[in-house]
């Protein structure tokens, strides 16, 4: 590859393998080579940056790639069919070993924090009344789990039912 020449071409394992080292137990990527003369100075370096979200990304070319995702096409030779979810709801967390390659529901089934409009604090739980109420989705449909005295009583039935029903937990 010239790399005085603006790169176009498709970003595959073995443009990926080329340009970038990958610890698949630290999930941390390393320029070994430059892309463009304006890259060298940080060939040897960790590659990427963890956004605001904490996801990380890295830019080949003027193209800006998931860390989770790069991993898994370094690791595995090609891209994911679909989401790349982190198992243990650590988005920086880009060891081979933490990554799963999923369907969307089973994804959103791993959700781990809560919405940041939340009362209550906890995941699957809102104020109701003078109460708190444990609720869980599954396919599209509401499931009440019960009304409890405590936010914390009400989280702890959530969790144990979201066991049963989310296949996708990793809780």
């Amino acid at each position: 590859m010239n790399i005085s020449e603006p790169f176009s071409g498709p970003i595959d394992a073995e443009l990926v393998r080329e340009l970038f080292s990958y610890d698949q137990k630290t999930g941390v990527f390393t320029r070994i080579k430059a892309l463009h003369k304006r890259s060298e100075q940080f060939v040897g370096k960790p590659a990427g940056y963890i956004d605001k979200s904490g996801y990380g990304y890295l830019k080949i070319g003027n193209r800006r790639v998931s860390l989770h995702r790069l991993a898994w096409l370094h690791f595995y030779g090609k891209w994911p069919e679909h989401e790349v979810d982190h198992i243990d709801g650590n988005t920086s967390n880009n060891a081979i070993a933490n990554l799963r390659d999923v369907p969307h529901i089973v994804n959103s089934q791993n959700h781990r924090q809560h919405y940041s409009t939340s009362t209550a604090k906890f995941l699957g739980v809102h104020k109701h009344w003078n109460k708190w109420r444990a609720c869980i989705r599954v396919n599209g449909k509401a499931i009440h789990i019960g009304l409890f005295e405590t936010p914390e009583l009400a989280s702890a039935a959530f969790i144990e039912k979201k066991r049963q029903l989310h296949r996708g937990n990793t809780l």
